[in-house]
């Protein structure tokens, strides 16, 4: 379950910050094939639903050997499919040499709510 809340203002462009610890793996960034951020109503939607990013696509960047500055990049017009006001379970996820999926071991996840935007037709 999430255990972690985020807000977001409708329309904000900025980087979303997330830090993976490897240590607890017993690996380091070498050893990531890729990475994915995932927002979703429930755990059982399809994956690209409502937002999913990927390290191998340009959707995130990151910094570090073993304790990773992930930074998630999310457009200002990449909102259609949320509400306003609602909460939204999140998703970070690596996924390591040889393996055939990510790795969901996480021992954090997200909530994310969307806020309501003043400047609304900007």
């Amino acid at each position: 379950m999430a255990n972690n809340k985020i807000t977001r203002k409708r329309g904000d462009f900025k980087d979303l910050e997330f830090t993976i610890d490897l240590t607890k793996y017993g690996k380091t960034n070498a050893d990531i094939i890729d990475i994915f951020f995932t927002v979703k109503n429930t755990e059982t939607e399809d994956d690209d639903y409502l937002l999913l990013k990927q390290e191998t696509t340009g959707g995130i960047t990151y910094t570090g050997t073993t304790v990773l500055a992930v930074n998630v990049k999310w457009a200002y017009n990449e909102y259609a499919n949320f509400q306003v006001g609602k909460e939204y379970l999140v998703g970070l996820f690596p996924q390591f040499t040889g393996d055939a999926v990510a790795d969901e071991n996480a021992t954090q996840t997200f909530l994310i709510k969307i806020e309501q935007d003043m400047l609304i037709q900007n």
